[in-house]
């Protein structure tokens, strides 16, 4: 008796977590390693700091995560007067020379569950569409040659959903990314 109401509080515990995950998202702030989209560029600085901003966009804010070979890439609309964070991307590598090292928040997850290193096979459970090599880019602009770029919508039901973007090399997905559509 005792094993089976450990059991279903176990249970009962598992589910009352994922449904304060599930609450997080969908309809409310979408965020990967704890940068947030639509928040004041001020919130984002008195967090992690400056970082830094490649003097070709000087609205991007980079940081690398301490002691981790994971780089966050915040990109503030500089046409927005509160100057909100538009782009946020996730990365396995450096996407901007010298990122400031910065406690990023533990959360590694784009929308819809797509993980930094899962298979590019993963792309099909989203429906994720791979961008033309020459159309690649926003908001992982002058990626490599060899990097393919998919996108998709975080909430597929919308006509005018937030989008994520999947950068993959050799079948695995190097970069995620969570971004504001034009619409």
């Amino acid at each position: 008796m005792k094993r089976l109401v450990r059991a279903l509080l176990l249970a009962a515990g598992g589910i009352s977590i994922a449904a304060a995950a599930a609450d997080t998202t969908p309809g409310s702030e979408w965020c990967i390693a704890g940068v947030c989209l639509g928040r004041p560029e001020q919130d984002l600085l008195g967090r992690y700091g400056p970082g830094r901003s490649p003097a070709e966009a000087p609205q991007d804010h980079c940081y690398q995560a301490r002691g981790k070979s994971i780089y966050v890439t915040a990109v503030v609309d500089d046409e927005d007067p509160a100057r909100r964070i538009g782009a946020v991307l996730l990365s396995g590598e450096s996407v901007c020379r010298d990122a400031a090292t910065a406690r990023v928040g533990p959360d590694r997850a784009g929308c819809r569950g797509i993980r930094l290193f899962d298979p590019v096979e993963r792309l099909g459970t989203v429906g994720a569409e791979k961008r033309q090599p020459l159309d690649k880019g926003y908001p992982w602009d002058g990626s490599p040659s060899e990097v393919s770029q998919f996108d998709y919508r975080c909430e597929p039901e919308k006509a005018c959903s937030v989008m994520a973007s999947a950068f993959t090399r050799g079948g695995t997905i190097i970069a995620i990314s969570i971004w504001k559509p034009d619409c």
